[in-house]
């Protein structure tokens, strides 16, 4: 009996802050709906292809949910507010599900779920905006190619091509959805390809050079789509230009501002202050107890994927001239705040502490 509460303790857990999230954050329940929300519902109920690729004009921001929510929205007719909550949290939690994969400890998998289905308010965006959306895709690539590595192209050809042809698919819809998912889908790539290259055998090999060239053949025919669909927009924007060294400079000097302030109460957010203080604690504690980290080859892949992406990102939204024309807003390191949640998670998940250890930590 005690077994089988144990068992199902986990799912519950994972449930009950899945339906807490959907139930304070989701459009059809969120009090601060924006234009960013509002649009998503709005084409739901007007979807058209091929113009509505894109965010209504725009050259950004591609519309999977407002394609999805047509199953609710048309086949079952719900409303276009309730079909786009349900098609938002739904891919936010195959997400979830996709990166609980990687953790072994349930504890963890209940502190990852808090951290993406209860992100602080200020970047919120992880289940009301594209990011939540771009991040969701990328796991789900990432237990795929995790398959990968452990499938044999010999032994199931049709299966192994079939993830990925997946794979590749899923990559260009993530750029798609966020033109930030480029450095996402390029990171993953590279990494891929060089643990393919690490670990030298036969069978590796072979793997390899499908990888490569499905990498090629997925770049050149996302190229082909992405372009075909900004070239349909009728506003061109360059939010991809980066600011001169000044600039960047300023962005830096707010950045750093914002934390101090933080660390010093003064930006009437207390409960962000204090959670401040506990995150700098604990990558502290995590530095002095990181020699027992034992780590896989596979968990090490992992980690230093996400260490990576986090540096490179938060280096271009710090370079970004859009950020610094924005006075550099919290919500852009959204990015950033899921995958170094999701690296230190994987970090805690494989130190070898005792139990009382771990329950400090």
């Amino acid at each position: 009996m005690q077994i089988t509460k144990q068992k199902y303790l986990l799912p519950s857990l994972i449930c009950f802050l899945f339906l807490g999230s959907f139930y304070l954050f989701s459009s059809i329940r969120y009090p601060l709906l924006n234009s960013d929300n509002a649009v998503t519902v709005l084409m739901t109920h007007y979807f058209k292809i091929p113009n509505d690729l894109y965010f209504w004009g725009q050259d950004r921001l591609g519309s999977l949910i407002p394609l999805i929510g047509q199953i609710p929205n048309k086949l079952f007719g719900m409303s276009p507010i309730l079909s786009e909550s349900i098609t938002h949290y739904l891919i936010l939690l195959a997400g979830f599900l996709a990166f609980s994969t990687f953790i072994r400890s349930k504890f963890y998998k209940v502190t990852f779920a808090i951290i993406w289905f209860f992100p602080p308010m200020h970047l919120i965006d992880v289940t009301q905006f594209a990011f939540g959306i771009h991040y969701s895709l990328i796991a789900i690539v990432c237990y795929l190619i995790d398959k990968l590595n452990k499938e044999n192209s010999y032994d199931n050809p049709i299966r192994y091509y079939s993830i990925l042809t997946l794979c590749s698919l899923l990559l260009i819809v993530a750029v798609w959805v966020s033109d930030m998912a480029m450095v996402s889908a390029g990171l993953l790539i590279s990494i891929s390809i060089y643990y393919f290259i690490k670990n030298k055998n036969q069978v590796n090999s072979r793997n390899r050079n499908s990888f490569i060239i499905f990498s090629l053949f997925g770049s050149v025919v996302g190229y082909l789509f992405i372009s075909y669909a900004k070239s349909l927009s009728t506003m061109q924007n360059s939010y991809s230009t980066f600011g001169e060294i000044d600039m960047i400079m300023k962005s830096c000097s707010v950045f750093l501002t914002t934390i101090t302030n933080f660390l010093l109460f003064k930006t009437n957010e207390p409960a962000t202050s204090i959670y401040t203080y506990f995150v700098i604690t604990l990558i502290i504690a995590t530095f002095f107890v990181i020699r027992k980290i034992k780590l896989t080859d596979n968990s090490r892949k992992w980690i230093l994927y996400f260490i990576i992406e986090s540096v490179v990102l938060f280096c271009i939204i710090i370079a970004s001239k859009w950020t610094f024309l924005n006075n550099v807003p919290r919500r852009y390191f959204t990015c950033t705040y899921i995958t170094l949640s999701f690296a230190l998670i994987l970090v805690l998940d494989n130190l070898a502490l005792d139990a009382k250890q771990k329950q400090i930590l």
